[in-house]
């Protein structure tokens, strides 16, 4: 599955690869919803013994060339989780957030790991997921997830 960049833009966009024996659904949110500017999502729901909802998150860093700022993602964000955190399914994000986590000054990355908790749900990844050795990728689910209890970085 596949989710292009608007038209607006060259390239890109967020997609899962699966195996086909999955019985995987992608899910269509509706116009309100779906009109997250700051980052570019999919989602996806996955039957098994029971439903699980994926998320694939993609967040451009704010720049002055495309306009978007970190106030505005944590606006957003905090609006798409209202949406999805109180459904009776597992979730799991996946995705490039562009938060430093892994810094412990780094107010923005403080501020995102706060709003998580603010929907009891954790950020997994431990350990460097760029080259430049931060850990910007991330593994995300509810704190009392029944089938995700970490996550294992594995080097380029």
């Amino acid at each position: 599955f596949h989710t292009p960049r608007k038209l607006s833009q060259r390239a890109g966009g967020v997609g899962l690869m699966f195996k086909t024996s999955l019985d995987l659904h992608s899910v269509t949110r509706d116009v309100v919803a779906s009109n997250f500017s700051p980052f570019e999502y999919c989602e996806y729901l996955l039957k098994s013994t029971i439903w699980v909802r994926l998320v694939v998150v993609y967040r451009p860093p704010p720049s002055a060339a495309n306009g978007l700022t970190t106030a505005q993602f944590f606006w957003d964000f905090s609006t798409f989780l209202e949406c999805l955190v109180p459904q009776l399914t597992e979730i799991i994000f996946k995705g490039d957030f562009n938060f430093h986590v892994d810094c412990t000054s780094d107010r923005d990355a403080n501020n995102f790991l706060d709003l998580l908790a603010a929907f009891n749900i954790l950020q997994l990844a431990v350990g460097s997921t760029h080259r430049s050795g931060n850990t910007l990728d991330f593994v995300i689910t509810t704190q009392n997830s029944s089938i995700v209890q970490g996550s294992t970085i594995f080097p380029t």
